[in-house]
């Protein structure tokens, strides 16, 4: 790692290059690849956490307009990612449920909430019906941005029917 690095938070862009050299021309090369071989290996280890965690993890605009979604998360619904990027969230969502949808994620984005939660049934490409835990979130200093994502808590809520109707009441 390089200490007291002025640079370490501003993006490098071509005009930064030589005030990057300046002020680091006392390293030695492999000093400046280190820090580089680190970025490039969490970067790839973040990448593959989000293209596999097991929800349906969106990137919206404030329209709605899906901007990208991990690989897993087009998977389950039976889309690939390029397929599903570009499109509004809202077809991908029962058509009972894009109304209430659409207007509760306007109320979130208009409101100072930094979550929202709602259960919604998504649609696959094939038809079938999943019911998502959907939770919504700005992050601080966003307004063009949120992450929508879409947990399946269909075993969640069939275990929870599956009770009621089998277990006894006390």
């Amino acid at each position: 790692m390089i200490p007291n690095d002025p640079l370490r938070d501003k993006p490098i862009q071509d005009e930064t290059l030589p005030e990057l050299l300046q002020t680091h021309s006392d390293l030695e090369p492999h000093q400046l690849e280190e820090p580089l071989d680190r970025t490039e290996t969490d970067l790839a280890w973040y990448r593959a956490l989000y293209e596999s965690i097991p929800s349906i993890y969106f990137t919206l605009n404030s329209s709605g307009v899906v901007l990208s979604v991990n690989n897993f998360g087009a998977g389950r619904l039976g889309y690939t990612a390029q397929e599903l990027t570009g499109k509004p969230i809202f077809e991908f969502f029962h058509p009972e449920d894009q109304a209430s949808l659409q207007e509760a994620l306007t109320a979130f984005l208009n409101s100072s909430m930094s979550i929202g939660n709602w259960e919604v049934r998504a649609c696959g490409k094939d038809g079938s019906i999943i019911w998502v835990k959907a939770s919504a979130h700005v992050s601080e200093g966003e307004t063009d941005l949120f992450v929508l994502n879409c947990e399946d808590i269909y075993q969640l809520n069939h275990l929870g029917f599956f009770a009621a109707a089998v277990l006894p009441r006390y």
